[in-house]
């Protein structure tokens, strides 16, 4: 389980110096906002926000963090990171009383009516939202005033609260303990077999999913609704990567393990649409009810029993992306390089093979084309 990642090698140790972090810094952004300019599109601000040359930008935000771990005091650069902690915690608070909800998009809300909004002492929300304006979450453009930001936007958009609340919650409870599952393999890397960080903070011998399923039904549902949310799988850029109209030719099927509440299975159908394709989305926690395609079958299905469906040449799907330590945390998963796919998929048959990598410009996540090849 995990996403197609990639390892890049790391600098010398001294290799970055003031000067050169200087230099590539401005040359990255001077050709950054050319392109922009190029594109007649909006120059990055805090109240606006572009997808252009995500390489780019990428490079941007990564001289920038090392700019400022060399900016700050080493002691207070170390301390403020790992007090990091914190941030989530209030900003599970925002989500927990929909601050986001209460704010308007255009204008401003003071901290005494918000306050009455959502419930909360003004005191304590002042606190709370002092730490996610510093983080540029929300902005404070009058003292005691609070508005949106473009971040904060994001938090209104469908299910994001559950995808924010299950990092937040499932998350960051089992980072927490983290460490310690580490410690007690004696510093090994887990396996989803091992007892690992979720066990521990949730009090359970059983793995993740189960433990959804059996003890916490609504924290599964939760799960669900939060991949929809999942912006790394961009579902406007996803039927573009692989050429699912061919599948036409070999009888349409489309099978999504593991495809949550169908949403990618429908934004396929959506994009290729009468040629034929149907697609089976399958999931434990797969419903029905949620079924708006007509060629959308939603079966309810754990992927680790025999596969139901018979007679599939071609089964493409995109794994959910989240981040390593995430995943190893949580599900004992891990994100994983071409290689360490390549590997994966020998151990379950030496005949799988990787035919084909494709991958989007715009999003980290991409599609792997397997087949199996017979002697």
């Amino acid at each position: 389980m995990g996403s197609l990642g990639e390892v890049e090698p790391s600098a010398p140790r001294g290799s970055l110096c003031r000067e050169d972090s200087g230099i590539n810094f401005t040359s990255i952004l001077s050709s950054y906002v050319q392109h922009l300019e190029r594109e007649r599109a909006q120059l990055p601000s805090s109240k606006a926000q572009t997808c252009h040359n995500a390489a780019e930008k990428s490079n941007i935000v990564a001289l920038c963090n090392k700019v400022i771990a060399m900016t700050m005091d080493p002691e207070m650069y170390l301390f403020t990171t790992s007090l990091q902690f914190h941030f989530c915690s209030c900003l599970k608070t925002a989500v927990d009383l929909r601050v986001h909800e209460h704010i308007p998009r255009h204008g401003v809300i003071a901290v005494q009516q918000l306050a009455e909004a959502v419930g909360a002492d003004e005191k304590l929300l002042r606190r709370i939202m002092r730490m996610l304006v510093n983080k540029s979450i929300f902005a404070e453009p009058e003292p005691g005033y609070y508005a949106h930001t473009p971040v904060s936007l994001v938090i209104c958009a469908p299910n994001m609260p559950d995808l924010l609340s299950h990092r937040l919650e499932d998350g960051f409870r089992a980072a927490s303990r983290h460490a310690e599952a580490l410690a007690k393999l004696q510093y090994r890397d887990p396996n989803a077999e091992d007892v690992l960080g979720f066990q521990l903070a949730f009090s359970t011998t059983k793995n993740y999913w189960d433990y959804v399923e059996e003890d916490d039904p609504e924290c599964g549902q939760r799960f669900s609704k939060a991949m929809r949310a999942v912006t790394v799988n961009k579902l406007g850029d996803l039927p573009k990567l692989y050429p699912f109209n061919k599948l036409a030719n070999d009888g349409g099927l489309i099978v999504d393990v593991g495809g949550g509440m169908g949403q990618v299975a429908q934004s396929i159908l959506s994009h290729w649409p009468g040629l034929g394709l149907k697609c089976i989305v399958q999931d434990k926690f797969a419903s029905k009810s949620g079924t708006t395609h007509p060629d959308l079958e939603m079966q309810s299905y754990d992927f680790f029993s025999p596969q139901p469906v018979k007679g599939m040449e071609t089964n493409p799907s995109t794994a959910a992306v989240l981040y390593d330590i995430d995943m190893m945390c949580l599900y004992g998963g891990k994100e994983r390089t071409l290689s360490e796919w390549d590997k994966l998929l020998k151990t379950a048959d030496q005949r799988l093979e990787i035919k084909n990598v494709f991958r989007s410009p715009n999003q980290v996540s991409g599609i792997l084309e397997i087949q199996l090849c017979c002697d």
